[in-house]
């Protein structure tokens, strides 16, 4: 071994090393960009994007969930539960449901027509209702003139229409688990 490095050299060498390591890692900043750009100043994880979103990890079931290793270490762990349809987390030892969807989603139905007046008089209106048709979850009867999805005009079961030249109304169920076709009615003035 050379006399001018002793073990006692090598242990100071190590531990500045460590040292060294262990506080430039815990300044450390990440940001994913498509640019490369720096990540903000107070963030340690910065995720830049125009174009998409962050995927929370998806697990299949509650069972699996409490399968998670989740200990006072966890806390603000954040899933989503595909059984329950919850984002959950984990803090002071449990896991806590912030932000939950339907638990089974349901489709809409289609309408099977539009009710109303289909002829008016010049300066008139009338009133136009969905006929048939469900709306399944977080859904809403969504009304167009410039075709199905195009134009809009009103939401609604039932709306109210003065148009000043012959109009196709549209009519379809849109939300959180789908969109049916459109139905329409051609209002004559």
């Amino acid at each position: 071994m050379n006399p001018y490095i002793t073990k006692k050299t090598i242990l100071c060498l190590c531990i500045f090393f460590f040292a060294y390591i262990i506080t430039s890692t815990s300044h450390a900043q990440v940001s994913v960009s498509p640019n490369g750009a720096d990540p903000h100043p107070a963030a340690v994880l910065d995720l830049i994007s125009n174009n998409k979103g962050v995927l929370i990890p998806r697990i299949e079931s509650t069972e699996a969930r409490d399968a998670i290793p989740a200990d006072s270490e966890s806390e603000s762990l954040m899933i989503f539960n595909m059984e329950t349809y919850c984002f959950e987390t984990y803090v002071s030892g449990h896991w806590h449901e912030f932000w939950c969807f339907d638990e089974v989603c349901e489709e809409s139905t289609e309408p099977t027509g539009i009710s109303g007046n289909d002829e008016i008089c010049e300066g008139g209106n009338t009133d136009l209702s969905v006929e048939g048709g469900e709306l399944g979850s977080i859904a809403e009867w969504m009304w167009y003139t410039g075709g199905c999805g195009n134009d809009f005009v009103d939401e609604g079961e039932l709306i109210n229409v003065s148009p000043s030249s012959n109009t196709i109304y549209y009519v379809r169920a849109e939300g959180h688990c789908g969109t049916t076709d459109c139905v329409s009615l051609e209002v004559t003035v």
